[in-house]
């Protein structure tokens, strides 16, 4: 065998292996065990496989293409796609992909559009489409037995992220769906298409593994389906098996009997009433899949058409961004209110606001241009193989063409759809361009660059992606100890590890800045004085407060227009008010862009509204400053944040009328404004909606003691009752019980007070001083333990 041959060889093996195992594959590395895997192996494989194809023409001396308009289109969607990347606020998550966005990056469609070529080029007579049938029909067995085992909790796999009823190798229990009514009107048409007279199509026991196959494929699908009960799967499946009818009714002299109609129409007679049916047929618990609805969709692709550039969108993957900002208020009033879709109701109103309208026509147009040559390729064929293996192919491609426009893609179903139109071009293109080195010496040196400059960019690209997984797998090691409750050293080291090995993931940044926060508390909190802070420690807090701020900023400079980056570029700030100059203002600002890009997501508001209020807090030191100018700036400084704050946290309220934070907050800036009337008001509502918020309930005792109007006492005192009721150790809780009850004159009861809190605070000498007085009767002196002044 030559070397030529060899590559050849090689080339198809690394498509056949490519196609059996993109949805079977996962890996339990990552936290996203599916996409990004699923990403790495389609690039190695197909780049590799690119490679040994245009290596087996370099040393054939022969230069072979199928030519044809059709390969115009991809190129061209390639072109807009990355166009619209190149506008993207979130470069890494439309060139690359990331947090489960892998599947619409420009990388995987790059890594598409060449597995499109090649098996337009290299999958072209029956033979090989033989055994790529025959490879799909067993993976998707294996895929669709692996989710239907699943749902009954038979769990093949040890896995903990694996023993549950949703898992399966593809995604979402209805992507799955999706996935095998395709296949199954794929495996359909292969059965009805099938002659004893014919050569093209399985024979012998291959024939009947193949049929087996089938059959077994067919009854996995309805039983899933059946269980799944989701119109979109069923009238997926109805698209794919009228498809298979229509042709096949045109057709019907090519067909050896209706006889083989017979399993496409029981898959019609079980979608059909199964379609309108109410509840589901088999009793089983499966989880809800929760998508933004068709109307909702619809209305955020227009806010991001009108707001972005509507040529180029808003960048691959960043759907998530558009939802942010343009979502309705009304989800409010659902569980699902502080949760960010990353993906529409469909595919296509996915990509329309995210590629924008010149990547979207130029995918239409490819589509058109394949469904236009297919259809006239099974109506007029010139041979019956063509017409054959063209009919197989086009009942599947367009069901997952017609899916789109119903449900949302991931990474498998896109390849699906690249993988049969690129089976459906290796029929329908038809120019065969041939050209030896001799008669075409500048072809010659062009596949020579282009083999030279591939195979330096493949190992690059090896090198690249390997760093790259290698910082997913730390990313992932590290929020897996930090569930585990492992020390914060070993979490920053591997966030640390990650955010080197892969410095454009903003996710690493954003959750690296955090880890460093709770390692400057933890550092605080060993230093118990001043006497114990040295020089080193000194420095060493300082680097870590600088590490975090500065992972902070580098995550927002990312992504900027993912609002959870500036939150906790805002946490962060607001949690070093105390030890970093400025840090108020610079907290101010992060909340208010995280407002900017969120705008009817009331948790935002409520965080700006903290952000304000420590800000107030901060000019209320100043207002009795010596400087007479400088206290009365402080005093306008105070009112202006204590009313910032307050109409935040009015938005907050109006946003989400049962939001229960913001209501508690609104109270707090009403005590902070004197007004202790309204606040009290405030916080009894909260408090009758939430009777077991003990944060809440002491509040109102507080706010009771200080504002002593006739009977506030005997209120404070059934609040922190309640409270100890609620939280035996509540410390503050019974220190204040135990002033109440000694200015009532119940001595014994303020001695059982102060005796609980000594159980709680046993070294603690206030404590001591308070219950030794209490005992020996003397008169309460300046010690802390007036009504209004909490335990220290």
């Amino acid at each position: 065998m030559t070397l030529p041959i060899q590559l050849k060889t090689a080339t198809r093996g690394l498509l056949y292996t490519l196609i059996f195992l993109i949805p079977l594959f996962f890996l339990p590395f990552t936290l996203d065990v599916l996409e990004i895997n699923k990403q790495t192996l389609l690039l190695v494989l197909t780049f590799a496989a690119a490679l040994t194809w245009i290596g087996s023409m370099l040393f054939a001396k022969k230069f072979h293409f199928q030519r044809g308009w059709i390969n115009i289109f991809p190129v061209l969607f390639l072109v807009t796609l990355a166009l619209s990347a190149k506008h993207s606020a979130s470069p890494y998550i439309s060139w690359v992909g990331t947090s489960m966005q892998e599947y619409s990056s420009f990388l995987t469609m790059f890594g598409l559009v060449v597995l499109f070529y090649l098996l337009t080029n290299t999958l072209r007579d029956n033979k090989t489409h033989k055994t790529v049938h025959f490879l799909l029909i067993s993976s998707a067995n294996l895929t669709g037995l692996i989710g239907l085992l699943s749902l009954f909790d038979i769990h093949i796999f040890s896995y903990a992220f694996a023993q549950t009823k949703s898992f399966n190798t593809v995604g979402t229990l209805n992507s799955l769906g999706i996935y095998l009514a395709v296949m199954a009107v794929f495996a359909a048409g292969i059965w009805v298409s099938h002659r004893k007279d014919d050569n093209l199509l399985y024979k012998g026991v291959y024939g009947s593994i193949a049929s087996g196959l089938i059959i077994t494929l067919q009854i996995i699908t309805a039983l899933y389906l059946t269980v799944l009960n989701y119109w979109v799967v069923w009238t997926v499946l109805l698209i794919g098996m009228g498809t298979l009818f229509i042709f096949g009714l045109f057709r019907a002299k090519d067909f050896s009997g209706w006889g083989r109609m017979t399993l496409p129409a029981i898959m019609i007679f079980i979608a059909l009433p199964l379609l309108f049916w109410k509840g589901a047929p088999i009793k089983i618990d499966v989880p809800s899949e929760v998508t933004p609805s068709f109307e909702s969709s619809r209305q955020i692709s227009s806010q991001t058409i009108k707001e972005s550039s509507s040529s180029y969108g808003s960048g691959p993957g960043t759907y998530a961004f558009n939802y942010a900002r343009f979502r309705g208020q009304e989800l409010n009033e659902t569980d699902f209110w502080n949760t960010r879709f990353d993906r529409a109701a469909s595919y296509y109103l996915t990509a329309l606001p995210t590629y924008g309208y010149l990547t979207i026509i130029t995918l239409g147009l490819f589509m058109l241009a394949l469904a236009i040559r297919s259809v006239i390729q099974i109506l007029k064929p010139s041979t019956r193989e063509k017409w054959l293996q063209s009919f197989i192919a086009f009942a599947p491609w367009l069901t997952i063409v017609s899916a789109g426009f119903l449900y949302s893609y991931n990474l498998t179903l896109m390849f699906l759809l690249f993988t049969f139109s690129g089976l459906l071009a290796s029929q329908v293109v038809k120019d065969d361009y041939n050209k030896t080195y001799k008669e075409a010496p500048g072809i010659a040196l062009l596949i020579s660059c282009v083999f030279v400059i591939g195979a330096i960019g493949f190992f690059v690209g090896i090198f690249v992606t390997s760093e790259r997984y290698l910082a997913e797998m730390s990313f992932a090691s590290a929020i897996r100890a930090d569930r585990d409750g492992a020390s914060i050293q070993l979490v920053v080291e591997d966030l640390d590890r990650a955010a080197t090995l892969n410095r454009f993931d903003d996710r690493y940044f954003r959750t690296l800045s955090e880890a460093l926060l709770l390692r400057v508390d933890q550092q605080m909190k060993n230093i118990s004085g001043a006497d114990q802070l040295t020089i080193e420690s000194r420095e060493y807090v300082q680097a870590l407060v600088a590490a975090s701020v500065n992972a902070g900023v580098r995550a927002t400079n990312l992504s900027p227009n993912n609002s959870t980056n500036w939150l906790v570029r805002g946490r962060v700030y607001k949690e070093l008010t105390s030890v970093l100059p400025n840090a108020a203002e610079f907290a101010v600002a992060s909340h208010e862009q995280a407002v900017l890009l969120e705008p009817v997501n009331p948790a935002h508001w409520n965080e700006l509204g903290k952000t304000y209020l420590i800000s107030a807090e901060q000019h209320r030191q100043l207002t009795v400053a010596d400087n007479e100018q400088v206290a009365n700036q402080a005093k306008q400084n105070l009112e202006l944040y204590l009313n910032k704050a307050e109409q935040a946290f009015l938005k907050a309220t109006n946003l989400k009328p049962n939001y229960a934070t913001a209501h508690f907050q609104l109270g707090i800036t009403y005590e902070r404004q004197g007004r202790l009337d309204d606040s009290i008001s405030k916080l009894e509502s909260v408090a009758k909606y939430n009777p077991l918020d003990v944060g809440v309930v002491f509040q109102l005792g507080q706010l009771y003691l200080r504002r002593n109007k006739p009977g506030d006492l005997s209120s404070a005192q059934a609040r922190f009752e309640k409270v100890v009721e609620l939280a035996p150790s509540y410390s503050n809780a019974h220190w204040y019980l135990a002033s109440i009850y000694e200015t009532n004159g119940k001595i014994q009861k303020a001695v059982v007070a102060v005796e609980n809190v000594l159980k709680i605070n046993p070294t603690n000498s206030l404590v001591k001083n308070r219950l030794t007085r209490l005992l020996r009767g003397d008169e309460p002196q300046n010690e802390s333990n007036g009504l209004l002044k909490p335990l220290e």
